[in-house]
């Protein structure tokens, strides 16, 4: 048995960085925020989201699996790649500042909420100059082993505060007939959920993850054939971003549900710089005064593993992006993607410390994300389906999934520019 326990951790990997980069940026913030506005009323496209957006997030490790590239590789390939990779180097300066702002605000509002006698501020400086130093030193294994942890206290921790606070199940269920609630913002938040769990460009993350740990999956591999080797390979793949997934998607219920049967009875709705002294009630009130360092220690994990994961996606990304655009020699694409990195978390740094307003950035950073949707899974499609052989291409359910997936994100790109352009001129 205990071997069997050895197996499953090192065959997962990528899977779980990316369950730690999802709760920490969108599930214990945006849908505990949720839940205590409007209860369980999103649960439905909660659940619906994270079905339909699985395949764009797996044909990332898929296409990394059977070629050893990542899918900014496949996307050069295309005969109008360098153009759209043009594009993204555009989003690039404009989505992940704002990612890093509300990630490291929400890292930073534990710590101060744990020692408020040091001001936010400095809490989130010293948190940027860790995280940079940990993403510059290339560490994949010490992120990789950070989020295992990170992520089972999260599970763990998150499953008890919900046992100790079950909705009635009438109530629970009614959130999965799709409604919208009549009231104020609503749209605003709805816009948010339709991209969780992450940012589509997490995808990309994960092939980069994904080609790190190829070698270690095909080491383990019994085979002798290549191609057989590589089908097993891809099989602990796919096991580990559905782990990955689905851990995902349980912490994101719960967070929905504690925020529904927790915080909205009291009138508590987390955001501010004490953000995390409001969700802190959903552990003090379900478990007792004294889980409050153990809640530090997982928000701080959600947050921060969140911070960890998408500041080493955006490096990996733009060190990889750079190159299929502009002709660069090595040692040049190393310092301009030090540059950038430096300049995006230092921008995120500033929007934080100035801002002082956690949960309004997570809210503008998630909406940002819809604009990559169409883009990310038209891209990703043709990778799995036209750059990479037969057998490892997904099945005929898993594209129809990609195709629902695609619609909802042109959908919800398409409200985010009602909600935040068009409506703003109408009223």
């Amino acid at each position: 048995m205990k071997d069997k326990i050895i197996s499953l951790l090192k065959i997962i990997g990528p899977g779980i960085i990316f369950a730690s980069l999802c709760i920490g940026e969108t599930h214990l913030a945006l849908l505990a925020y949720s839940g205590a506005l409007y209860g369980h009323a999103f649960l439905w496209l909660v659940v619906l989201v994270h079905l339909v957006y699985y395949p764009n997030f797996e044909y990332g490790p898929r296409y990394a699996v059977a070629t050893g590239e990542t899918l900014v590789d496949g996307y050069a390939k295309i005969k109008v790649g360098r153009f759209l990779l043009g594009v993204f180097v555009l989003f690039m300066f404009i989505i992940p500042p704002m990612i890093m702002s509300s990630l490291l605000g929400l890292s930073g509002s534990v710590l101060y909420a744990a020692f408020p006698k040091i001001s936010f501020n400095i809490w989130c400086i010293l948190l940027y100059v860790i995280t940079v130093g940990i993403v510059l030193g290339e560490k994949y294994k010490v992120i990789e082993q950070i989020s295992k942890f990170l992520v089972l206290i999260i599970v763990l921790v998150s499953i008890v505060a919900f046992l100790n606070s079950l909705p009635a199940p009438g109530e629970f269920f009614s959130g999965m007939i799709p409604t919208i609630p009549a009231a104020a913002g609503v749209m605003v938040v709805f816009v948010a959920i339709l991209r969780v769990p992450t940012d589509p460009a997490s995808s990309i993350f994960l092939s980069e993850w994904a080609q790190q740990k190829r070698k270690e999956w095909l080491e383990g591999s019994d085979s002798s054939d290549a191609k057989s080797a590589l089908l097993t390979s891809l099989k602990k793949s796919i096991f580990d971003i559905r782990v990955g997934f689905v851990l995902s998607g349980l912490v994101a219920i719960i967070f929905l549900s504690i925020g529904a049967t927790v915080l909205k009875p009291l009138g508590i709705v987390p955001e501010g710089i004490d953000v995390s002294l409001k969700l802190s009630e959903i552990y003090t009130q379900t478990i007792g005064k004294w889980i409050f360092p153990a809640f530090i220690l997982m928000m701080f994990a959600a947050f921060w593993g969140g911070y960890v994961s998408a500041m080493d996606g955006i490096l990996r990304l733009f060190k990889h992006l750079i190159p299929k655009v502009f002709i660069l020699e090595d040692n040049k694409n190393k310092t301009l993607s030090i540059i950038y990195i430096l300049l995006v978390t230092t921008a995120g740094l500033l929007m934080t410390t100035v801002i002082q307003r956690p949960m309004v950035m997570v809210l503008i950073a998630v909406s940002l994300g819809l604009i990559n949707y169409p883009l990310i899974f038209g891209l990703n499609i043709y990778c799995v389906t036209k750059l990479v052989d037969k057998e490892f291409r997904p099945s005929k359910l898993n594209l129809i999934l990609a195709f629902i997936g695609f619609i909802v994100g042109v959908g919800g790109f398409l409200l985010l520019i009602w909600v935040r352009v068009i409506s703003k001129f109408i009223n």
